[in-house]
């Protein structure tokens, strides 16, 4: 079965446009790294200062996501093996931060939407719609 005849569950076209909303931030931050966009001050500190690696890192974090959208919206397995991947490692590194003395408070969000992310993932429908392990959509 083809991966246009299957069926995309809702969430999973929400992740897919997620991924691609977050592949335009990165773009933004990559312009601001460049300075070719305005960058957020806070009094006299400034963040985004200009960067030409931090640019290159930004712009490459762009093309992962829109990568992973398109592999989500088509329903490839390999988007979904990323999201799974990245979501466990998001968290793995949210956990290490509260560890390292970060509030726990400012881990919250990471951590609850990587939690979702993962066991939405992780859901027989997900896992079918995707055919993980051979399995296939009723």
């Amino acid at each position: 079965m083809s991966s246009s005849t299957r069926h995309r569950p809702f969430g999973v076209t929400l992740l897919a446009i997620f991924a691609y909303i977050a592949g335009i931030v990165a773009i933004f931050h990559t312009l601001q790294m460049l300075h070719l966009l305005p960058i957020l001050k806070i009094g006299d500190k400034a963040f985004f200062g200009f960067s030409l690696f931090g640019a290159i890192m930004w712009g490459i974090l762009a093309l992962i996501y829109f990568w992973v959208g398109k592999m989500l919206w088509n329903l490839n397995e390999q988007g979904w093996l990323f999201v799974v991947v990245l979501s466990i490692l998001n968290l793995i590194f949210a956990f290490v931060a509260v560890i390292g003395r970060t509030p726990f408070a400012a881990m919250l969000p990471a951590v609850l939407i990587n939690a979702i992310v993962l066991i939405y993932a992780l859901l027989p429908g997900t896992k079918a719609a995707f055919q993980v392990n051979g399995q296939k959509t009723s």
